[in-house]
């Protein structure tokens, strides 16, 4: 787990502009209103949706409703602005070593929030949120139920389609 958190550290401090390879992959995937949302991405968040989305498409149950919610399943946590990567690691950190408290302040409407307590809610809040902006958009009825469900536990052996959907981009989120 620590090299991996190290990894998106340093992914985080070296992220560059998306290739043009990178743009018209999304353009093939993305409707305008839903790349309007994608703009909105951290360079840094970018290059993690375009990682997720190349892994997602090598699968064979990929499909247009998953690729899209491998490129928006973050969009929400925008909604704040943008966190930073110390930001990010207290959040992390925080879920590990205190997760009651996590979870208390993960519930916490946002403008009632201190500074400290924001990360914690844009962890636990950020799918609800990027659901709803893609459903905004205009997102079909897959790829909000992909992005609303990204953090979510999926039961092992389960044999629904969107579920099988889900495992596809968690696993590709968690390595990415």
């Amino acid at each position: 787990m620590i090299p991996y958190r190290v990894k998106q550290v340093l992914w985080a401090l070296t992220a560059r502009p998306l290739a043009e390879s990178d743009l018209d992959l999304i353009d093939q995937i993305l409707t305008p209103a839903e790349k309007s949302l994608f703009e909105q991405y951290s360079t840094n968040d970018q290059n993690h949706a375009i990682r997720v989305v190349r892994l997602v498409m090598s699968n064979p149950q990929s499909c247009v409703a998953l690729q899209k919610a491998a490129l928006l399943h973050d969009v929400g946590k925008v909604k704040v602005g943008r966190l930073s990567v110390i930001d990010r690691s207290v959040a992390v950190a925080l879920k590990r070593l205190l997760p009651k408290r996590s979870k208390m302040w993960g519930i916490i409407d946002l403008n009632q929030a201190s500074r400290f307590q924001i990360p914690s809610i844009v962890r636990a809040q950020h799918a609800d949120w990027g659901a709803d902006m893609v459903k905004a958009a205009g997102g079909d009825e897959l790829t909000v139920a992909l992005i609303r469900r990204h953090q979510d536990k999926i039961e092992p052996n389960h044999d629904l389609d969107e579920d099988l959907l889900l495992i596809t981009l968690q696993a590709a989120d968690n390595v990415s």
